[in-house]
C-alpha cells in the first residue's frame, strides 16, 4: 500500500483500527492508505495533502521535517517528497556505477582470453631458439 500525508479537518485525532496509526489533530500525518483512511476522506474528516509516497515514508521522519521547517506544512511536504526523489536518484547513480564497474571488469576479464586465442607471430630468432 502507498502512503499519504493527511490532515484532519477539525480539532480531533483519529486512530486507524486496522493498523493503529494515529492521525494527529494539530499537524499533517504520514499514513498508510487503508480503507479506514479512504472512508474518512470520503466523509470529510480527512483531507489528503500529498500522496504516492513509498513504504519507507514514516510519520516520525515527517514530524522532524515539520520541526526543521518551522511547521510550514507546504515546505515540509515538498522537501519530504524531494528527500525520496534524491534518494532514488542516488540509488540509480549507485546502480549505474556498479553496472559500469561490472562492464569494465568483464572487458578486463575478456581481454586476456581474447589475447590467448589470437595467433602469435613467431620471429625467425624465436624459431631458431625453439629448435635448439
Amino acid at each position: 500500500m502507498s502512503k499519504q500525508i493527511v490532515v484532519t479537518t477539525g480539532a480531533f485525532m483519529l486512530v486507524d483500527p486496522t493498523n493503529d496509526q494515529e492521525i494527529q489533530w494539530n499537524r499533517p500525518s504520514v499514513v498508510t492508505a487503508t480503507h479506514f483512511i479512504h472512508e474518512r476522506c470520503s466523509n470529510g474528516q480527512l483531507k489528503v495533502l500529498a500522496g504516492n509516497f513509498c513504504d519507507e515514508a514514516s510519520d516520525q521522519d515527517f514530524k522532524q521535517f515539520l520541526i526543521d521547517h518551522d511547521n510550514d506544512f507546504d515546505a515540509a511536504i515538498e522537501n519530504y517528497r524531494l528527500s525520496f526523489t534524491s534518494e532514488a536518484a542516488l540509488d540509480m547513480k549507485s546502480d549505474e556505477g556498479t553496472n559500469e564497474t561490472a562492464t569494465q571488469e568483464a572487458k578486463t576479464q575478456e581481454a586476456p582470453a581474447n589475447q590467448a586465442q589470437a595467433p602469435k607471430e613467431v620471429t625467425p630468432q624465436a624459431a631458431s631458439k625453439a629448435k635448439k
